[in-house]
C-alpha cells in the first residue's frame, strides 16, 4: 500500500519556489515533485505548474483556475472536486487520473494522455502487484471513518459528472474514459480518441467531433443537438400564448384557459422562462437542461423524470411539485422553495423528490421541510443552510454533500 503523505503550507511555498527556478533555468532550481503528497484543499490558482510531478497525488477540491499544468504528470492522482477552469493541460499525463466532478469549464487538453493508469510495484518473481493508495490522517480527513482513496481499482480515467463545457480536447487520448454524465457542451473533441469510452448520459450539445472516433463507446442517453423530445415549434400555438391560456387556468381553477402540457417536450429552444408563473404545469419526461428558470412558479408542477441539469433554478417556487426521478445535477437550486404547498386549512401538498438526482447541485438555503426525498441522490450537493425539517430522507444519498447537519 503507498500512502500519501500531507504536505505543509511551508513546504508547499518552497516546492513552488524551487520550480520557478527552475522554469528559468536558475541556480537552485527544482523541477516540484510533489508525487504522493496531500494537498487537497490548495489554492493554486494561476500558478505555472508545467511539468511537475503529481503522480498519485491526493488534490481534492484544489483550486487550479488559469494554472498552467502544460506536460504535468498527474497519473493517477485524485483531482476530485477540483476547479481546473481555464486550465491548460496540454500533453499532460492524466493516465488513471479521477476527476469525478470536477470543474474544467473552458480547459486545455491538447494532446493530453487520459487513457487507464494504474500503480503498480515490481514483487519478488517478477510479478506486478496494483498499489492501492491511501492518504494518512490529517486535521481534514480527522472525522472521516475511512481513509481516502484514490482512483478506483479500474484504472479508467474517472470523468463521471465533471463539468467540461467549452473544453479543449483536440487529440486527447480518452480510450476507456469513464465520462458517464460529464458535461461537454461546447467541447472541441476533433480528433479525440474516444474508443471504448462510456458516455452514458453525458451532454454533447454543440460539441465539435471532427475525426472523433467513437468506435466502441457507450453513447446512450447522450444529449446533443439533435430534438431529445417533441419540439415547442410544433405546439398548437405560441408557448406565450399558451402560457395566457394556462394562467387563465389556474386563476379561475379550471374553468377558462387551457392547462398546459409539456410532457415529452425538448425545451431548450423554448423562449425565456425565467419568472414565469407555470403553476400545476405538466412537463414529465421533458428537457429543460441549461435553461434559466430562475424566479420561476412551478407549484404543484408535475416534472417527474425531467432533465434539469445544469438549469438555474435560484429562488424558484416549487412547493408541492412532484419531481421523481427527475435530474438536477449541478442545477442551482439556491433558495429555492421546496417546502410544502398550503392549499386550505385541511390540505397540504408536500414537494416529491423520491429518486430524484441532486450530484453537484448548489442548495444552498433551499426549503425542503417536509419534502419526500426517498433514495434521492445528493452526493456532492452543497446543501449549506438548508431546512430540512420533518422531511422523508429514507435511503437517500448524502456521501460527500456539504453542509449536511
Amino acid at each position: 500500500m503507498q500512502e500519501r503523505t500531507p504536505l505543509s503550507g511551508p513546504e508547499l511555498d518552497r516546492a513552488l519556489r524551487l520550480h520557478d527556478s527552475y522554469r528559468f533555468s536558475k541556480p537552485g532550481g527544482q523541477r516540484a515533485n510533489l508525487s504522493y503528497r496531500d494537498l487537497s484543499g490548495s489554492d493554486l490558482k494561476g500558478r505555472d505548474l508545467s511539468g511537475a510531478d503529481f503522480t498519485g497525488a491526493f488534490l481534492v477540491g484544489c483550486n487550479f483556475e488559469d494554472a498552467n499544468l502544460a506536460g504535468a504528470i498527474l497519473f493517477a492522482s485524485d483531482l476530485t472536486k477540483a476547479n481546473l477552469r481555464n486550465a491548460k493541460l496540454l500533453r499532460a499525463d492524466l493516465r488513471g487520473a479521477m476527476l469525478r466532478g470536477a470543474d474544467l469549464t473552458g480547459a486545455d487538453l491538447y494532446d493530453a494522455d487520459l487513457r487507464e493508469g494504474r500503480i503498480v510495484s515490481w514483487q519478488r518473481g517478477g510479478e506486478l502487484e496494483h498499489l492501492e493508495v491511501t492518504a494518512k490522517a490529517t486535521a481534514a480527513a480527522a472525522n472521516s471513518d475511512e481513509p481516502r482513496r484514490g482512483p478506483p481499482p479500474s484504472g479508467q480515467t474517472d470523468f463521471s459528472d465533471a463539468v467540461m463545457r467549452n473544453v479543449r480536447l483536440v487529440r486527447a487520448d480518452l480510450r476507456q474514459a469513464n465520462l458517464i454524465g460529464a458535461d461537454l457542451g461546447g467541447a472541441d473533441l476533433s480528433g479525440a480518441d474516444l474508443r471504448g469510452a462510456n458516455l452514458m448520459g453525458a451532454v454533447l450539445t454543440e460539441a465539435v467531433m471532427e475525426q472523433t472516433h467513437f468506435v466502441g463507446a457507450n453513447l446512450k442517453n447522450t444529449l446533443d443537438e439533435k430534438p431529445a423530445g417533441l419540439l415547442v415549434e410544433d405546439l398548437e400555438d405560441s408557448l406565450y400564448v399558451l402560457i395566457e391560456k394556462h394562467e387563465q387556468w389556474v386563476g379561475s381553477q379550471g374553468r377558462k384557459g387551457t392547462q398546459l402540457d409539456l410532457s415529452g417536450f425538448d425545451l431548450r429552444t423554448a423562449p425565456p422562462l425565467s419568472g414565469a408563473d407555470l403553476a400545476t404545469l405538466k412537463a414529465s419526461d421533458s428537457i429543460f437542461y441549461g435553461l434559466d428558470l430562475s424566479g420561476i412558479g412551478l407549484q404543484e408542477a408535475q416534472l417527474d423524470r425531467a432533465d434539469l441539469r445544469s438549469c438555474n433554478l435560484r429562488g424558484a417556487d416549487l412547493r408541492g411539485i412532484s419531481l421523481k426521478g427527475a435530474q438536477l445535477k449541478n442545477a442551482d437550486l439556491r433558495d429555492c422553495r421546496l417546502g410544502p404547498l398550503v392549499v386550505t386549512e385541511t390540505h397540504t401538498i408536500v414537494s416529491r423528490l423520491d429518486n430524484a438526482v441532486f450530484r453537484g447541485a448548489d442548495l444552498r438555503g433551499a426549503d425542503l421541510r417536509r419534502a419526500v426525498m426517498r433514495q434521492t441522490d445528493f452526493t456532492d450537493a452543497n446543501l449549506t443552510g438548508a431546512q430540512f425539517e420533518r422531511a422523508d430522507l429514507a435511503d437517500a444519498r448524502l456521501e460527500d454533500a456539504i453542509g449536511v447537519i
